[in-house]
């Protein structure tokens, strides 16, 4: 299991986040693999995924990490649809991940860390989630 297939997996749990059976967001991307940009997306509201960072947990058998994924969801500010406002879609991708590792071996569930509205300038608002999981991976340190 790698960074780059949590991302996908994170991306496809929030694609499938409906609401009366239409998904909440026009487009969900990942940030590390496409150069996405908060100036001109294509379609919104959108969700844009990406691997934060990692802290070693100090296990000595293996190596264990403590890692950070972020999800950025964005929306117009004049948007008129209030089941896709910046905090619904906030808290439903909040709900969807948080608690869960879907069976993945070595990945503990995620856990919301938070989140926080960017400063943006424009006709965007955008807010950031974080959320942790722990990962052992299969590598045996020495």
């Amino acid at each position: 299991m790698t960074v780059n297939d949590i991302e996908d997996l994170l991306i496809e749990k929030i694609r499938a986040i409906k609401n009366a059976g239409v998904a909440l967001f026009a487009d969900v991307v990942n940030m590390t693999a496409n150069e996405f940009s908060l100036a001109e997306p294509e379609a919104l509201p959108v969700a844009a995924v990406s691997f934060y960072g990692d802290e070693n947990t100090g296990t000595l058998s293996r190596l264990v990490l403590k890692e950070t994924y972020e999800v950025l969801v964005v929306t117009r500010k004049s948007g008129t649809d209030p089941a896709r406002s910046t905090t619904v879609l906030s808290e439903s991708v909040r709900d969807a991940i948080h608690g869960n590792a879907w069976g993945l071996p070595d990945v503990s569930p995620f856990q919301y860390q938070g989140r926080n509205r960017l400063d943006t300038q424009g006709q965007l608002n955008v807010y950031s989630l974080k959320f942790q999981t722990t990962h052992v991976l299969q590598v045996v340190t020495p």
